[in-house]
């Protein structure tokens, strides 16, 4: 059974993901791009960019391509 995620979670998930699309645009990358560079399926990309949570390895995959340093850059 899964544990719900709070509203304080869903913000948090907002936060990275604008970050990620911000961080995307400053690359000038495209979903399609950022998805080959990641390995991971252009779903994940959109759908992370729409606040839907990917898997964290998705996660942490484009992080990487995008040079975020998960637990430096972002203040959680």
């Amino acid at each position: 059974m899964k544990t719900p995620i709070t509203i304080e979670q869903k913000e948090q998930l907002k936060e990275i993901s604008n970050y990620f699309f911000l961080k995307r645009r400053e690359l000038s990358l495209t979903q399609q791009d950022l998805a080959s560079r990641a390995g991971v399926h252009l779903k994940s990309v959109q759908r992370w960019e729409y606040h839907n949570a990917p898997t964290l390895l998705s996660i942490l995959k484009m992080a990487e391509v995008l040079e975020i340093k998960m637990f430096e850059d972002l203040d959680f």
